[in-house]
């Protein structure tokens, strides 16, 4: 993985955890910071879905 693509990830992490800090403390109820969290890990898996590849390392060997 490039440096420039762990470095833009940190900060989008860094960013939605700011974000959900700034609603604690402005009281929002956690039913709706469930929500939100649910729809950015749904934005954040949309942008960084990459065609063809898989969760796994490697394919499963037969010997």
């Amino acid at each position: 993985m490039d440096i420039r693509t762990r470095r833009l990830e940190l900060i989008s992490f860094i960013a939605v955890l700011v974000t959900g800090i700034i609603l604690i403390w402005l009281g929002v109820p956690p039913e709706t910071l469930t929500a939100v969290g649910v729809g950015l890990s749904g934005l954040y898996g949309a942008v960084h879905h990459r065609p063809g590849h898989t969760a796994s390392a490697s394919p499963a060997r037969t010997l």
